[in-house]
């Protein structure tokens, strides 16, 4: 192997075993003789051969002989893949093992039955691999036998599909199989085997297989399959004797086989296995068996309709079948009986041989082999015949009244001997009317009585078979000869019973032919006939058919049908009215006014056989004056029709005029007189032939429209009357100006050219000619010019309008003629025509001059613009075209539809004039082109090349809200804006990854810092100081400015009233208010003695100062702050380095900051800019720091979603609502740690250092009211607090405000889109409106009080269970804890509070609650508990020595070691108090007045003045205390045994 600098040894074949030539088989335990070797690959596998001889090529063949046992074998080897070794031959290949088993060989199997492989070849010299035709081939050279060839091949063990026995020959040590799949039985052999190199091992060995057809064995060789047969069925397979064979008893191997023993008739009774090897079922389960059928089918027939039921046979053998009436012939056919035994659902079972049945051993298969089908044998029915009646199948004819479409018409189809037998019998077909009915009638007229009849039915069959015209009626009469007929009948109504039967042969002006005719082998019949042209309505004949077969009724033999009836329906439809024109010919001269041709059409008639209405005796027609054919034109003689006359057409005989009615400008008819009145067109003439239609109404009558109009014809002459010439308006000729000489210019000046000025027939009578009577000529370029100047060629006319001249080269100029037009008729009364015709001749225009300005920014919503200047240098062109006048076209494309209110124009100074429309921008490329008045005709130029302009409106910023919106009044917030267009590639007009020329202000000061986000967010670093409600404005200044065409780009957007700077909050209903403090700018007092250094005060577990802060709770002035002088060493300007201050010196620096001036070695500082520029100490910049390294372990540890993009970002980047986040989880006791170990605190398990730093995060005081004044008087010079309003879009009233890391969190009873009695207040947006943001899904009462405790959110009220996000709910009772890194709901000790909580204070470390509640976790607390350790922990909760009875608690406050209660109740542990108590510490006191208690009696344990007592004597719902001072508020009109008046 090369290992990339030398070859390497890889694998000796030192150890391969070499064996002899026989007859001596030694061995030696190594490759000798190695002459020639060979790698090759064949199926996957790879191969070494190797010719070995120890005889050297130099040696004589004489020398090296076989005998001895002196040479060795040659060697083949196999690579094998789990050694990476050349070894031994394998047992199989992977090709092998896939085409068996579907898999390779398995690692652990690949050594199983390895074989050495050695090839007897003598004295080898050379070896070889190839493959020819496909077949690989091993061939060598020998110096002992020659070449030699192996195929490449070996044998594979087959016949072992589908074994169902094996046995097996101790004696012989030999196994048998016998398979039913492959139809075989293989021998195998036992006993241990050696190889060529002598390896030993107990094997079976395949020796041979017997098989019914031949199976390959390999390449060229199949197993023995002659004389081979019955396996197919083999069930078992023995060697007979069982105990083997021997010399003197020898043996045979017999397989037992059968049929499936599982093809049984189903029948009643189940069939079940009886002997061992039989096909059988386990248990109890009986054998399969087949139900069969018998399969009918007819093979020929001399009748197909000889059956009405095919024959069939049922499963028991009976033939069932029904023939045909009057159907009879010979049928032949054929019938197989069939099983299930190839159904796809049928399977087999089989116990194998010597087994126990259980279904463990059962093989199933389906049986998809043998056949399920019984020979075929037949049977015949023979129908003897009878004589049938002929069969037919009778047609209804349908006809429309006068209207013949063909000669005959069909009236029976399929007519039919009868019988098919009957084929050869001749028929005949005859016919007779068919009588229809009138009762009560008989005819007026009397005919031929017919005798010896003395039924209806007789008379009515006599007068039909005779069908004689004098049986058109028939009168059938209860007297002597009751029968009697008449060719026509008039009715008369009778009531003596006689009945009147009519034929439709009055209806037939020609009577029914019959004939057939053989259609596609079927025999029709047809009747020609004529029907009168009145003929309407439905009426029948009756169709008989012969044949001449035999007549044996008694035989049930017939030769003739019964009658049948074809009916006629003939649909009435309205016939073609009919009128004459009494004149062929009128003669008329051209423009003849109104005519009057009296009585020009006569004879006026509504159709044959129909009456015009008022004119019934005046219309004639062939058969008569409005004729009623009796018995034929039923109903029409009582209907009327009114005729009208029109024109139809005119045809143009002679004459250029084209058909068109057009010829007349009025034409009128009068149907009653016939009369003509019209009047011809001006300038017609010509021969005409006029078409006048009559149409009368009868379709209105008929369901079927018929014809309703006929039309006459007549021709009409107008003589023609000469006019003058006619032409197109005159239009003055524009020539080009000539380049050339003695160019003949031949231009159209008369167009249109005719005769007569409208007669076109003048055209063929006349010629025309123009005269020139006059010329003159001007051109504007000179002021003395003839046209002998402009002209080489003076112009003529011809007779088509064309002049031809020739110009003077480079000349223009306008000429005037005046021609006289005339024709070569008669002067016309008017005479001929004299016109003035104008020829300019032009130059050829060339393009004006301009610059125009290529860009424009403007900024949207600036109302109409002037832009001077976009336009200048602008010239008409040469000094020949200063005439000319300049105009510009602007046009802008429509990438941004409606930009402009009004579209931008460019006046002839070059002003671009515009105005954007109302909050549109965007860009535009606006095409610009100055254009003079030369025009472009004759391929002059009136434009240069078109100018594009980029047109670019910046849109103004927005300002849609503000986040958080909420900060301290001393400054040092952090913001974020939200809006629209603070930077990008569209609002500023150039793509940069920041944008420089962005300013936020808040009240009109600048922020500290400005950072860009995106196109839609700001942040704001350093809010200065602000007093309530502030507007936000954010400024955007371009880098491009201004320029000569364009004023300043500059633009801002300002949200009102969007940032609330807050001293401390107030709540109401539907609003928060933002309270705020005014001090009028005063000097900076006197520096007084540094006051001693108050008493530390507590701190609660989170690290923050007490609820209580007497710093932050009235709006005095606070007397200047001296910081130690080691924070003025670090102070440079207004900016600290906070790295260089200790702990304690940063926290006193950041206390100190809070009140109104900071002095620091005697020099005053701004309190608010100092905080602004050092708002970040090194300690919290460390601990964040740390924090964003180990964000993503961070979420995994606690689920809390980091905000990762402003770790990018500088550390003196980060809001403050992130640092103060992060020092919430640092300072809480508890961070819940999704690790087993509990007790490990988040930041231990991340290797954090945290630290107490509550100064940073100090937030306001929270005040609450059911409404508050937000009317704060302007203009206020004196010290002022208020509050300034947030509106909010809820229903109900905000009781509670809580601030917690960065957000504001609002409790009560309120409910709006996204929030239920809790939420947080959100982004601020302009003019004092607020977004609430959900916190959880909210809880389903009124939050009356909230605290924030390690680290998680208190709530506490009326309400019963806290809703999720995904709306899952927990039932918590009054009491429910919020975390607001897990966004999840907590039990306060794992305990739910039944009753009201009223307010929640922090009490030394602890959570101390009161309302009306009776007990908490099982312990009588009477309304008020404290709660100690982590929330989560179960139990933690203690009463408050015996809680407070009687009523309810409804207000409290703590200070220090004590705290205050205040509500409805009157003991206090085990004393006596009214509605306020103080907790000392250690026990219950009362808050009695001193001076009442000196005036007023003690008695039954508490003090009394008359009805009063020294405390209150109402409710109280509201506690506040300051220094050594408590207020109480409440319903009552007595304090300490005073009055007080205003409840406080």
């Amino acid at each position: 192997r090369w290992d990339g600098s030398q070859y390497i040894l890889y694998q000796s074949l030192e150890t391969v075993v070499s064996s002899f030539l026989a007859p001596n088989s030694s061995r030696v335990g190594r490759l000798v003789g190695a002459r020639d070797m060979k790698y090759f690959a064949w199926e996957g596998e790879q191969y070494l051969a190797i010719a070995q001889s120890f005889c050297l090529p130099s040696n004589e063949t004489g020398s090296c002989i076989e005998s001895g046992g002196t040479q060795p074998n040659s060697a083949i080897l196999q690579w094998n893949r789990v050694t990476n070794r050349f070894d031994e031959m394998l047992a199989v290949t992977d090709q092998s093992n896939v085409e068996i088993r579907g898999f390779v060989v398995p690692e652990e199997k690949i050594d199983h039955h390895k074989q050495a492989l050695r090839l007897e070849l003598g004295l080898a010299v050379e070896i070889e691999f190839m493959v020819l035709d496909s077949i690989p081939f091993l061939v060598g050279v020998t110096r002992s036998r020659g070449a030699w060839v192996f195929g490449w091949d070996f044998e594979v063990v087959a016949g072992l599909e589908g074994v169902v026995s094996i046995t097996a020959d101790l004696r012989e040590d030999s196994i048998y199989t016998v398979a039913r799949e492959d139809a075989a039985v293989v021998a195998f052999s036992m006993g241990p085997e050696e190889d060529w190199v002598g390896n030993v091992w107990g094997s079976v060995s395949f020796v041979h297989v017997w098989s019914e057809t031949p199976i390959p064995i390999s390449r060229s060789k199949n197993s023995t399959s002659q004389n081979v047969e019955g396996l197919r069925g083999a069930l078992e397979i023995s060697v007979v004797p069982d105990e083997g064979c021997s010399p003197s008893q020898p043996c045979s191997v017999v397989v037992r086989g059968g049929p499936p023993r599982d093809e049984v008739l189903c029948g009643a009774t189940p069939l079940f296995a009886a002997w061992r090897d039989a096909l059988s079922t386990p248990g109890s389960i009986p054998l399969p068996c087949q139900t069969v059928s018998f399969a009918v089918a007819q093979l020929d027939t001399s009748n197909p309709d000889l059956f009405e039921i095919e024959p069939y046979l049922t499963a028991n053998g009976t033939l069932i079948f029904e023939t045909t009436p009057t159907q009879y012939g010979n049928a032949t056919f054929q019938v197989v009986l069939m099983d299930d035994g190839l159904a796809a659902s049928w399977t087999a079972y089989m116990l194998e041989s010597g087994y126990s049945p259980s279904p463990e051993n059962i093989l199933q298969e389906i049986l998809n082999a043998g056949s399920d089908t019984s020979a075929v044998q037949t049977f015949s029915i023979h129908v003897l015949p009878v004589n049938d009646p002929p069969l037919m199948v009778p047609a209804t004819i349908e006809l429309i009244q006068n209207q013949t479409l063909q000669e005959r018409y069909l009236i029976a189809r399929s007519i039919t001997a009868g019988a098919p037998n009957e084929i050869t019998q001749s028929l005949s077909l005859d016919w007779g009317w068919q009588f229809s009915k009138r009762e009560q009638r008989k005819c007026a007229e009397r005919g031929r009585a017919i005798s010896n009849v003395l039924t209806l039915q007789a008379c009515l069959d006599t007068c039909a078979q005779q069908r004689n015209p004098e049986c058109n009626f028939v009168t059938f009469t209860q007297e002597g000869l009751p029968c009697y007929t008449s060719s026509i009948c008039t009715l008369e109504t009778v009531s003596d019973g006689s009945v009147v039967y009519e034929t439709p042969r009055n209806r037939f002006t020609r009577e029914p032919v019959l004939s057939s005719q053989d259609i596609d082998g079927e025999l029709w019949a047809f009747a020609s006939f004529e029907l009168h042209p009145c003929a309407s309505g439905t009426f029948s004949m009756t169709i008989i058919v012969s044949d001449d077969g035999p007549n044996y009724v008694a035989r049930g033999s017939k030769n003739t049908a019964s009658p049948v009836e074809v009916s006629l329906s003939v649909t009435p439809r309205n016939l073609v009215p009919y009128f004459t024109i009494a004149q062929e010919t009128v003669t008329l001269r051209a423009g003849t006014n109104t005519t009057v041709l009296r009585a020009l059409v006569t004879d006026v008639c509504a159709g044959f056989g129909e009456c015009g209405c008022g004119n019934a005796d005046a219309c004639p027609s062939p058969g008569g004056k409005c004729v009623y054919v009796q018995g034929v034109c039923l109903g029409n003689r009582d209907t009327c029709q009114t005729v009208s006359l029109d024109l139809e057409s005119v045809e143009t005989i002679e004459g250029l005029r084209p058909n068109s009615k057009d010829l007349f400008t009025y034409f009128y008819i009068d149907p009653i007189s016939g009369d003509l009145t019209f009047a011809l067109r001006e300038h017609w003439s010509g021969t005409f032939r006029l078409n006048i239609a009559a149409i009368d109404d009868g379709n209105d009558f008929f369901e079927v429209p018929g014809e309703n109009k006929s039309l006459r014809s007549f021709n009409l002459v107008v003589e023609t009357v000469n006019q003058r010439v006619g032409f197109d308006p005159l239009v003055p000729l524009v020539v080009p100006e000539e380049r050339t000489a003695g160019v003949l210019q031949v231009q159209p000046v008369f167009r249109n050219v005719s005769a007569g000025y409208g007669d076109v027939n003048l055209d063929l009578l006349y010629d025309v000619n123009f005269t020139i009577l006059e010329i003159s000529c001007t051109s504007r370029a000179y002021s003395n010019f003839s046209c002998s100047q402009l002209f080489d060629v003076m112009p003529t006319l011809d007779a088509e309008g064309f002049a031809s001249f020739v110009l003077v080269p480079g000349s223009h100029g306008q000429v005037f003629l005046r021609v006289q037009v005339n024709n070569t008729g008669p002067v016309p009364a008017e005479g001929f025509e004299t016109v003035d015709v104008i020829f300019d001749i032009v130059d050829v225009n060339t393009a004006p001059t301009c610059a125009i300005a290529r860009s424009i920014s403007v900024l949207e919503n600036s109302g109409p613009m002037s832009l001077h200047g976009f336009v200048s240098n602008i010239s008409a062109g040469p000094e020949n075209e200063r005439y000319q006048a300049v105009i510009f076209e602007i046009e802008a494309n429509h990438s941004i539809p409606d930009l402009f209110a009004s579209p931008p124009i460019v006046d002839a100074a070059g002003v671009l004039r515009f105005e954007t429309t109302t909050n549109r921008y965007g860009e535009v490329t606006f095409r610009v082109s100055c254009i003079d008045d030369g025009g472009i005709a004759f391929g002059g130029k009136n434009a240069p090349e078109t100018v594009h302009v980029l047109f670019r409106v910046f849109p103004r910023p927005r300002v849609q809200a503000v986040q958080t919106g909420v900060g301290a009044a001393h400054g040092g917030s952090v913001i974020t804006v939200t809006g629209m267009h603070f930077g990008s590639e569209m609002s500023r007009g150039y793509k940069a990854p920041q944008y420089d020329g962005l300013s936020v202000l808040v009240g009109g000061d600048p922020c500290a810092e400005t950072m860009y986000v995106s196109d839609e967010k700001v942040i704001c670093f350093g809010v200065g100081e602000g007093n309530g409600m502030e507007d936000v404005t954010v400024l955007v200044t371009d880098p491009f400015g201004t320029n000569s065409v364009v004023n300043d780009l500059s633009r801002n957007a300002t949200a009102g009233r969007s940032f609330a700077a807050a001293s401390f909050f107030a709540g109401g209903k539907g609003a928060v208010g933002v309270g705020f403090q005014y001090t009028p700018p005063t000097p900076i007092p006197p520096i007084p003695p540094r006051p001693p250094t108050p008493p530390s005060r507590p701190v609660n577990s989170t690290g923050n100062s007490p609820l209580f802060d007497e710093s932050r709770a009235d709006f005095e002035v606070r007397t200047p702050c001296q910081l130690p002088s080691t924070v003025g060493s670090s102070l440079n300007g207004s900016s600290l380095n906070g790295s260089a201050l200790n702990s304690t010196d940063w926290n006193a620096t950041l206390s100190c900051t809070r009140n109104a001036s900071v002095v620091i070695n005697d020099t005053a500082v701004n309190a608010s800019r100092f905080l602004n520029a050092s708002r970040f100490p090194w300690q919290a910049r460390r601990f964040a720091s740390e924090v964003c390294e180990k964000a993503s372990e961070l979420r995994a540890l606690t689920n809390y979603t980091l905000d990762l993009a402003l770790c990018g970002n500088n550390a003196s980047a980060w809001p403050l609502e992130f640092i103060c986040e992060l020092l919430d989880l640092a300072n809480a006791s508890s961070v819940p740690v999704n690790t087993s170990n509990k007790t490990t605190t988040v930041w231990q398990t991340l290797g954090i250092s945290t630290f107490s730093f509550p100064a940073l995060c100090v937030e306001p005081v929270i005040l609450v009211n059911e409404s508050f004044a937000m009317n704060i008087p302007p203009g206020k010079t004196e010290p002022l607090a208020g509050v300034d309003g947030v509106q909010l879009s809820v229903d109900g009233t905000v009781r509670t405000i809580l601030v917690m890391g960065g957000r504001v969190y609002l409790g009560g009873s309120f409910s709006s889109e996204t929030s239920s009695n809790i939420a947080t207040l959100g982004s601020l947006k302009g003019g004092g409106h607020g977004d609430l943001l959900p916190v959880g899904g909210g809880v389903d009462g009124s939050v009356n009080a909230m605290l924030k405790y390690h680290g998680m959110l208190l709530l506490g009220g009326t309400f019963t269970k806290a809703m999720g996000d995904s709306g899952t709910s927990l039932l918590c009772g009054a009491l429910v804890a919020w975390d607001p890194v897990e966004h999840d709901w907590n039990m306060v000790g794992r305990t739910r509070i039944q009753g009201a909580i009223a307010t929640m204070v922090l009490y030394q470390g602890s959570v101390l609650i009161a309302g009306r509640f009776q007990s908490v976790a099982g312990k009588e607390v009477n309304n008020i508990a404290t709660h100690s350790g982590d929330i989560a922990d179960p139990g933690g909760w203690s009463d408050v020595s015996g809680g407070l009875l009687g009523g309810h608690v409804m207000a409290m406050v703590g200070k220090d070691k004590e705290f205050f209660v205040g509500g409805s109740f009157v003991v206090a542990g085990t004393l006596k108090v009214n509605n306020v108590a103080r907790w000392d510490g250690v026990a219950w006191q009362r808050m009695a007045d001193e001076e009442c208690q000196q005036r007023c009696s003690f008695a039954a344990d508490q003090y009394t003045c008359g009805s009063h007592n020294c405390e209150v004597d109402g409710p109280v719902s509201a506690v506040a205390a300051t220094g050594a001072t408590v207020f109480v508020a409440g319903e009552f009109g007595m304090a300490g045994g005073g009055a007080a008046p205003k409840n406080v």
